[in-house]
C-alpha cells in the first residue's frame, strides 16, 4: 500500500512538472520573439517572418533558435508526456472509433511538433529546404484544438475544456481567413496572430493538466 501511494505521488509530481513545462512553453517562445526582434536592427514584426530572426549567426539568432525554437520544442516534449499520462486510455486499445484514435494522436502530434521546432533551431533560414521540413512537423501543434474538440468532449475529466477548444479552433479559422484576404505585406503579423490561439490552447490545457495531477 505504501509503495503504491509512493508511486502515485511520484506520478503526480511528474505530471505536474510536465504541466509546468507546458505553461512555460508559450511564454518562452513569445519572449524569444520579442527579445530577438529587439536585438535585430531594422527588424519588422509586421512584415517579416519569425524565422528571419534565426537566419544570421548574431545574438538575435541564438536567442531565437535556442531560447525560442529549441527550448519551446523541449518544453512541448515534456508537456506531451504529461498530456499522455492524463488522457483516458481505458478503451483506447480497442480503437473502435475515430475519437479513440484521435485521443492517441494528440500527444503523438505534440511530439512531432516538438521535434520540428527543435530541428528548426539548427536548420535555419526561411528559404532553407530543411527548415521548411522542420516547419511542416512544427505546424502539427496547430491541429490540436480541432482534435481535442472531439476527444475532450468524451472524457469527463476534460469535459469543461472542449468548449474552449472549439472557440480556439473557430478563432484560428477567422484569423486565417482574415489575413488570407489581407495584404501580403502583413505576413509577419499574420504569422504571429496565427500563433495566438494555439499558444493559448497550450497554456489552458497545461493549467488543466496541472489541476488533474
Amino acid at each position: 500500500m505504501e509503495m503504491e501511494q509512493s508511486l502515485r505521488r511520484t506520478d503526480s509530481t511528474t505530471v505536474r512538472l510536465a504541466a509546468i513545462c507546458g505553461m512555460m512553453a508559450p511564454i518562452t517562445l513569445t519572449s524569444a520573439i520579442f527579445i530577438a526582434g529587439a536585438l535585430r536592427p531594422g527588424y519588422n514584426h509586421v512584415m517579416q517572418y519569425i524565422s528571419a530572426l534565426g537566419e544570421q549567426g548574431d545574438t538575435s539568432a541564438y536567442v531565437m533558435n535556442f531560447g525560442g525554437f529549441f527550448l519551446f520544442g523541449l518544453l512541448l516534449m515534456a508537456f506531451a508526456f504529461g498530456f499522455f499520462h492524463r488522457i483516458d486510455l481505458k478503451e483506447l486499445s480497442k480503437m473502435n472509433s475515430y475519437v479513440e484514435t484521435l485521443t492517441l494522436m494528440a500527444p503523438i502530434l505534440i511530439v512531432f511538433s516538438a521535434v520540428g521546432y527543435m530541428a528548426a533551431a539548427f536548420w535555419t533560414g526561411i528559404d532553407a529546404t530543411l527548415h521548411g521540413v522542420a516547419g511542416v512537423f512544427a505546424m502539427w501543434v496547430f491541429s490540436l484544438p480541432l482534435i481535442t474538440i472531439f476527444t475532450f468532449r468524451n472524457d469527463r475529466r476534460w469535459h469543461n475544456i472542449w468548449v474552449l477548444s472549439l472557440v480556439i479552433f473557430i478563432s484560428q479559422v477567422i484569423i486565417g481567413l482574415t489575413f488570407k484576404l489581407s495584404s501580403s505585406d502583413m505576413i509577419g503579423l499574420a504569422q504571429r496572430m496565427g500563433y495566438v490561439p494555439t499558444l493559448v490552447w497550450v497554456e489552458l490545457v497545461s493549467i488543466k493538466l496541472y489541476r488533474l495531477a
